[in-house]
C-alpha cells in the first residue's frame, strides 16, 4: 500500500454528528445562532426559516388563530360566504335524505352540472377568503415574528411576504 491510501478527517474539534450551532431542532436559534444572526429574521437563510416557521405553526407556537378566526368570520358574513353556506345546506339537507334511505354519502352521485356549480360557489369563496387573508398580512407576520422571537420591523414583515411564508 502506498501513502495514497489513507484517509485523514480534518473535522471541527469537538463538533458532534447531528448537532447544530446555530440552531435547535424546532427551528429556533440558539444562544450562538442569536449573536450570529440577531433577532433580524432578514439575515436568515429562506429554508431555516420556513422550517421554524412550520414548526411553529404545527406546535401552536405562532398563536394566530385570533387573526385567523376574524378573516374566516369575514369572508363567512360576505356576500359569497352566504352563498356557499346556503349551497352546503342544501348538498347536506340532499345528504341527510340519501342516508335515510340507506346510501352512504360517498355513494351519492352528482350530475356534472351540479359538481360545476358547487366548484365555482367554492372557487368563488376560497378566492374571497384569500382577498380578505390579505388585508391581515402585516398582522399575521407580525404575530409570526414575536412568536418565534424576531424583531417586528417592518423589513422583517417584508421579508416574510416576499418569499411568501404569509400563504398559510
Amino acid at each position: 500500500m502506498g501513502s495514497n491510501d489513507t484517509i485523514y478527517h480534518f473535522g471541527v474539534k469537538g463538533m458532534r454528528w447531528g448537532v447544530r450551532r446555530y440552531q435547535n431542532a424546532d427551528g429556533t436559534l440558539t444562544e450562538a445562532g442569536r449573536r450570529k444572526y440577531g433577532n433580524d429574521i432578514s439575515k436568515r437563510k429562506v429554508k431555516d426559516v420556513r422550517k421554524q416557521v412550520l414548526a411553529g405553526a404545527k406546535s401552536g407556537k405562532i398563536k394566530s388563530k385570533s387573526i385567523q378566526n376574524k378573516i374566516k368570520k369575514e369572508a363567512d358574513n360576505s356576500k359569497e360566504g352566504l352563498e356557499k353556506r346556503n349551497i352546503d345546506s342544501s348538498f347536506e339537507s340532499i345528504f341527510k335524505s340519501a342516508e335515510a334511505r340507506g346510501i352512504s354519502r360517498n355513494k351519492v352521485v352528482f350530475d356534472r352540472s351540479t359538481a360545476e356549480f358547487y366548484n365555482a360557489v367554492q372557487d368563488r369563496y376560497n378566492k374571497k377568503l384569500k382577498e380578505v387573508a390579505s388585508k391581515y398580512t402585516d398582522e399575521l407576520a407580525s404575530v409570526a415574528l414575536k412568536s418565534l422571537g424576531y424583531n417586528d420591523t417592518k423589513a422583517g414583515r417584508e421579508w416574510l411576504k416576499k418569499n411568501k411564508f404569509m400563504d398559510w
